[in-house]
């Protein structure tokens, strides 16, 4: 079963892995499943608040200095398409990885508290 766990882990992004440890490492007050699933769904919110940010920037008006020369209208039109597909982008990302963290805090913590091998 840690095999399993650790496999699923490493899908995830090196700066989540280390965020999940983290939250992880700092419930110390329970055992070592009750321990994973608090940590992965302090990470969980986390991530969907990062979604809820995302989604707002999403729908902000996105402001850059302009000018009255032909070129530079091109040039920011250009800039706020590359700002709104990059916002896009993470916000796909993002959803993928809450997805995952779902799954994981789902299924396959409480599979492995129904084995007694991880303990």
């Amino acid at each position: 079963m840690q095999l399993l766990f650790d496999s699923f882990i490493q899908r995830f992004p090196q700066e989540l892995r280390n965020r999940l440890k983290t939250a992880v490492a700092h419930q110390t007050h329970l055992n070592p499943v009750e321990r994973l699933h608090a940590g992965t769904c302090l990470v969980l919110k986390e991530q969907l608040a990062e979604i809820q940010e995302l989604r707002e920037l999403q729908t902000k008006k996105i402001d850059i200095a302009s000018s009255k020369n032909p070129f530079n209208i091109f040039k920011k039109t250009r800039m706020k398409k590359r700002i709104q597909l990059q916002i896009k982008n993470k916000l796909i990302l993002a959803k993928e990885n809450a997805f995952q963290l779902a799954s994981l805090s789902g299924y396959l913590i409480p599979l492995m508290r129904a084995t007694k091998d991880y303990l």
